[in-house]
């Protein structure tokens, strides 16, 4: 069985595309490690968000707006489908060209940078 520094090593590697030298996927690893374990996710929890996704229809309108940020370069979800969410809801949408699943682990700036010409 991985370490758990092991598997926030796996995890950061599927969710992110930035490269980092060793002390800082190392310290990355470590500050994930503790969150994770200060705030576990319950197998309860899990089994409700399962059935909560499994439950949920989506709306054909949206109360507040909103503005969709997808990376080309995502290995978890296909930035396709951030596309076609866009265009049902007629939203703008920002596609990073690089960056991976967790863009804002990858570029802040220009998640905040997006945010700020959002609001």
């Amino acid at each position: 069985m991985l370490t758990k520094l092991k598997q926030e090593e796996k995890i950061i590697h599927l969710t992110s595309n930035r490269q980092r030298d060793s002390v800082e996927l190392i310290a990355l690893s470590h500050q994930w490690a503790h969150w994770k374990e200060k705030h576990p996710i319950s197998c309860s929890n899990m089994f409700k968000q399962l059935n909560a996704s499994r439950e949920f229809i989506l709306p054909k309108k949206l109360s507040q707006p909103i503005c969709l940020l997808a990376s080309e370069q995502d290995k978890l979800v296909n930035y396709q489908c951030s596309i076609a969410l866009a265009q049902y809801w007629d939203l703008p949408i920002n596609i990073h060209p690089t960056a991976g699943h967790d863009i804002p682990l990858d570029d802040p700036r220009w998640v905040c940078e997006h945010a700020k010409r959002f609001l």
